[in-house]
């Protein structure tokens, strides 16, 4: 259901149930107003009629009798009803006056004010008037409650029959305004429409109603999102593409030379040449799709994070290389009741994080070297024994793919992209430094601590 027609059918529903409620409302205030009027009305009368009573007015022996001049004759050219509309007069109990409708009002010893009785099938109200001076007079008038009612009910209709008349039309002009108020939107949706599948320019406020303002403008945030989504793939597939070629190549020559020589030595080399590009292949897919994983992370768990776990994790998937290497790995823990860098997160990345770190420390130091992780309640700190980096590497840190110029070791260059990533995601600073000494540069130190505010 579109938009529009929700509009119309809430409008449509809503606005009946909403005049009900004002017309019950109104028949109730009406129906108080017209009781308040007539019920003064036959106060007044009641006493005007005792009032023109001789106080020595005695019984003329005829109980029910009809004076003349109160028959049922309407006067002429009036729209009277006489007969919803009843006066009687009693000396004592005797009934010694009424109009041909009072003939039928009870005598009611005692009775004084308001009482609605039954009376030949019909609700009468009736008021009885005792005589104030203490007196045998007594006065009733009364009145059919079906006037009052039907009174109500025309000055209900009077109001209804109008309002249903212009029905259709109040629908028809609703519509017509809906339509036009909900032109932006379309405007909007047709303009998305048209635009190609490449084309993710923000769209802009400028001409936009204030109401969709806040709308255009997480649409275009959205925009702005996707595009770097597809900058970033795009950039990492060309930068796969590129650095999956290499070892493809390099493996495939082995292979061919396996294939193709003769020699029992050339074909030992050429095994050992294709097992080392698989193990590069492997190592550079790998973390690939770490990579991928921590540019996907854009809702993070927020787990606490155990240390011991993350960095027994980190340490298992990095032993390869640390056997490959014969490195030391050593863990220095906080003091007992420190806990250790408090946090929450993903603790999956964290590992892929800190294996990183472990595995460039394997890497880049000396064989049989040192790899220390340093854990204390602010940060995490990870050295190695290397031979640190120079102002050249510093300035290209982090670049996807990018490798120091020299290196003989087979790495990815992803590593440390890998694990500014995932800081950057958890919130934590990742610092690299040289360790300085007496005799210089005595290896690397990378710190994680949290980001300062």
């Amino acid at each position: 259901m579109t938009l529009q027609r929700r509009l119309l059918l809430y409008i449509s529903v809503m606005a009946p149930l909403v005049w009900a409620v004002a017309a019950g409302a109104a028949w109730w205030r009406t129906q108080h107003e017209i009781d308040e009027l007539y019920d003064t009305e036959l106060v007044r009368l009641s006493r005007q009629v005792l009032s023109l009573l001789p106080p020595g007015v005695e019984p003329n022996g005829v109980s029910g009798a009809t004076p003349r001049g109160l028959g049922e004759a309407a006067p002429a050219g009036g729209a009277a009803e006489l007969q919803t509309l009843s006066v009687a007069v009693w000396i004592g109990d005797r009934r010694v006056l009424s109009d041909t409708e009072g003939a039928s009002l009870p005598w009611r010893d005692g009775a004084d004010g308001f009482a609605d009785l039954p009376i030949d099938g019909r609700r009468w109200r009736v008021y009885y008037l005792r005589d104030p001076t203490g007196g045998p007079r007594r006065v009733a008038v009364g009145q059919d409650l079906s006037e009052r009612a039907e009174l109500a009910e025309g000055l209900l209709l009077s109001q209804l029959l109008p309002w249903l008349a212009v029905l259709p039309l109040l629908l028809v002009v609703l519509a017509f305004s809906v339509r036009r108020a909900l032109a932006p939107l379309r405007s909007l949706s047709q303009a998305l429409e048209r635009r190609d599948a490449n084309d993710l320019r923000p769209i802009g406020s400028a001409g936009v109603p204030a109401d969709l303002v806040a709308l255009v403008g997480s649409i275009d945030r959205l925009l702005l999102r996707v595009d770097d989504a597809i900058r970033q793939e795009r950039r990492f597939t060309a930068d796969a593409a590129h650095e999956l070629r290499t070892p493809i190549a390099t493996a495939r020559a082995h292979w061919d030379a396996l294939r193709l020589s003769g020699d029992a030595a050339d074909r030992e080399r050429a095994v050992v040449g294709v097992s080392a590009g698989l193990q590069r292949l492997a190592h550079l897919v790998s973390q690939m799709l770490a990579m991928a994983r921590a540019d996907a992370s854009t809702g993070l768990r927020h787990d606490p994070i155990d240390w011991r776990a993350v960095i027994g994790q980190a340490l298992e998937d990095a032993l390869p290389v640390i056997e490959a290497h014969d490195a030391q790995v050593a863990v220095d823990w906080p003091d007992t009741g420190v806990e250790p860098m408090p946090m929450a997160g993903d603790a999956g990345l964290l590992a892929s994080m800190l294996r990183n770190l472990v595995d460039n420390a394997a890497r880049y130091g000396p064989r049989g070297g040192r790899v220390v992780i340093q854990v204390a309640a602010d940060r995490i700190v990870v050295e190695d024994d290397g031979p640190g980096l120079d102002e050249a590497t510093r300035a290209h840190l982090g670049e996807r793919f990018h490798r120091s110029a020299g290196s003989k070791e087979t790495g990815s260059g992803l590593g440390v992209s890998i694990a500014s990533r995932v800081c950057a995601l958890h919130g934590l600073d990742i610092r690299f430094e040289n360790r300085t000494g007496p005799a210089g540069i005595e290896g690397l130190q990378v710190t994680v601590r949290r980001a300062r505010a």
